[in-house]
């Protein structure tokens, strides 16, 4: 399980986002557009819509199940993050930033 937090544009932390040590990565959350039921599309924000940001890098890193490749997946994902806040893995960002 990867946990994910939101940032804004400015790539600071979502004032509803969660903190902690358990946090992974940080992706954008706010100012993202997504498909409305029934058509059309709708301005989003949360750590809902940061989460897939995650998921796809970490899908296209790991084309297929694999338990040891997955754990290869996060470490490279993790070396390409972005360290935002305190120098290392944080509470806030966790391993890093990882854009849209």
């Amino acid at each position: 399980m990867i946990a994910v937090t939101g940032v804004d544009a400015r790539r600071r932390p979502l004032p509803e986002a969660g903190r902690a040590l358990h946090v992974d990565f940080a992706a954008p959350g706010a100012g993202l557009r997504a498909a409305r039921p029934g058509g059309g599309a709708a301005s989003v924000r949360g750590t809902s819509f940061a989460s897939p940001i995650v998921a796809g890098h970490l899908a296209r890193l790991l084309p297929a199940p694999d338990p040891a490749g997955a754990t290869r997946a996060v470490e490279r994902l993790a070396a390409s993050a972005q360290d935002l806040g305190a120098p290392g893995r944080d509470t806030v960002f966790g391993r890093g930033f990882v854009p849209q």
